[in-house]
């Protein structure tokens, strides 16, 4: 079955592509709330707004396979992104 999600993994030994690409996509999406999850405050507007943005991007990019460093990469970022505490 090919996947909806327009990348190239190589799946770590011992599992599928498909349990891969499965693990790749929850971790895109628990980066994708955690990066949405913009704590109260004054700041919450426009952080939300630049977040929203930014995930927007990413996902457009995922899924129309113009990730040119991979969905690894952009869940890093994303990730990062919610550690930080700051917009990009």
């Amino acid at each position: 079955m090919h996947s909806s999600i327009a990348h190239t993994t190589r799946p770590p030994r011992g599992r599928t592509l498909a349990e891969t690409e499965r693990d790749d996509l929850l971790e895109l999406l628990r980066a994708v709330r955690d990066a949405l999850d913009v704590p109260p405050g004054a700041r919450r507007p426009a952080l939300l707004d630049s977040r929203v943005q930014l995930v927007h991007d990413t996902l457009r990019d995922v899924l129309d396979g113009r990730s040119d460093l991979g969905v690894a990469w952009e869940t890093d970022l994303l990730k990062q992104l919610a550690k930080d505490g700051h917009d990009a």
